[in-house]
């Protein structure tokens, strides 16, 4: 079958690693300035956590979403369903691959259970540097209660729920996805080959560096 004229555009080109860990680089400094700097600046100024979160977390997750879509326009690829699909591969999962991705999931969460009661909790914890004080609390706000989140009471107020699932959680999940695995990963496979998941796996685990702490007294 012949394509569409309206998706035709610039080859998908390689990226070689040097560029890849760039790509990987900047957003990660990003997300650690915005975390570790700007969130305990707001929390310090008096802000409600719920603004905190909005202001600190919200919008590096949308600056990843926005950042595919502009490689898609620099591919001169159309806003269009038929090339947004194309691109970031967000076709029908064939049967193969879904029972691809159930295996490595019950894989991931039996390794991650064995080395939890096998080792000692000292010695799988990664210690790099220590949270600010501010955002260890705010991560254990976070966890909210059954009765309220980030100092909003949740009795009868489904519009919570609704902006964080149509919200931070969608971008959380189109933006990380769209970027490391939509754009870059493809160019990834032009220049490395089979070798492309493993590279950005890895690069995507350095992304979340800001997490690994030492333990606060």
């Amino acid at each position: 079958m012949k394509p569409s004229s309206s998706v035709s555009s610039s080859p998908i080109r390689p990226i070689s690693v040097p560029a890849t860990i760039l790509l990987f680089a900047v957003p990660s400094a990003l997300f650690s300035i915005s975390y570790l700097v700007l969130l305990p600046f707001l929390i310090r100024k008096g802000l409600s956590p719920f603004a905190v979160f909005n202001l600190a977390f919200v919008p590096p997750l949308a600056l990843l979403l926005i950042a595919a879509l502009v490689g898609l326009r620099l591919e001169r690829r159309p806003f269009t369903w038929p090339a947004i699909r194309d691109r970031f591969r967000l076709g029908r999962m064939s049967g193969y691959a879904w029972l691809w991705m159930v295996g490595v999931f019950v894989f991931v969460i039996a390794t991650s259970a064995a080395i939890d009661y096998l080792l000692p909790s000292s010695q799988t914890t990664l210690r790099l540097f220590t949270w600010p004080k501010e955002f260890a609390n705010f991560m254990q706000a976070l966890r909210g209660t059954d009765k309220d989140f980030l100092g909003i009471s949740l009795a009868g107020r489904w519009w919570i729920f609704l902006y964080f699932i149509l919200g931070p959680f969608a971008l959380n999940i189109f933006g990380e996805e769209l970027w490391w695995r939509g754009y870059i990963l493809p160019r990834q496979e032009l220049a490395q080959g089979c070798w492309a998941w493993l590279i950005n796996g890895l690069l995507w685990d350095f992304f979340h560096i800001f997490y690994h702490q030492t333990e606060i007294p």
